[in-house]
């Protein structure tokens, strides 16, 4: 939580009135761990293109408006296109996470260090790519 900058923690926006903030809703403060997530996926696909796994290759991306296209590279589905974008992403983080805190991911530092994006490799952006696609994580 932080505090809200339009009413800067009152809860209020114009004193005179008591009018109440639309933003933080007269709490004073806001939730931003949509904000800290969407950032986290902003530096895990960073150079996740470049390193993107044979199962799904990442044939074209644009990381100023955070949108990827994927090539299926397994067997029946072979050659079969994905376009994902930063809000499928903060979705397939929701999946992902769930899986980890189920305990059915293999990297011991998730969920607990998900927040630092140094704690990520090219297997977790992978596992994390597939259940933004899939729905769960189906190549290991």
């Amino acid at each position: 939580m932080k505090t809200c900058e339009v009413c800067e923690g009152k809860g209020i926006i114009i004193a005179e009135e008591r009018t109440t903030c639309p933003t933080c809703k007269g709490s004073g403060m806001v939730d931003d761990t949509e904000e800290k997530k969407r950032q986290l996926l902003r530096e895990v696909m960073e150079s996740y293109p470049e390193a993107s796994s044979p199962s799904l290759l990442c044939v074209k991306w644009d990381y100023k408006n955070m949108v990827f296209k994927f090539e299926e590279y397994f067997e029946e589905s072979y050659g079969a296109y994905y376009t994902v974008t930063e809000d499928d992403l903060l979705k397939g983080l929701d999946k992902f996470l769930a899986i980890c805190n189920a305990g059915n991911y293999h990297n011991n530092s998730f969920p607990n260090g998900y927040e630092d994006a140094g704690n990520w490799d090219a297997i977790d952006v992978d596992a994390l790519v597939q259940c933004t696609i899939f729905g769960e994580i189906i190549y290991g």
